[in-house]
């Protein structure tokens, strides 16, 4: 990460937009982080990122939620099902 302070970034923003192009752009103040400069791509693919986190963490509490009505549903021979029991039966179509 490009690190520039809030001065430069003023100063030179023509070349601030150039940089961050390359790379975000940590702007300081006063010596201290402010703010972080991304260029519309990395915006984009950032965005792309929490989306597909959200439809992850959505996923899991589908499933969750199906395997918690699904416990009290299970028969008892269920729990004696091993790897290949259960492959012979998916690929059987049960």
């Amino acid at each position: 990460m490009i690190k520039m302070s809030s001065a430069d970034a003023k100063n030179h923003f023509g070349e601030l937009l150039d940089k961050v192009q390359e790379d975000a752009v940590l702007i300081t103040r006063h010596g201290r982080p402010s703010a972080v400069l991304l260029s519309a791509r990395e915006l984009q693919a950032f965005a792309a990122f929490q989306e597909s986190r959200q439809r992850r963490k959505n996923a899991l509490a589908d499933f969750q939620e199906l395997f918690s009505r699904s416990d009290g549903q299970r028969s008892p021979r269920a729990e004696t099902l091993t790897d290949a029991d259960i492959r012979q039966l998916v690929k059987d179509g049960h």
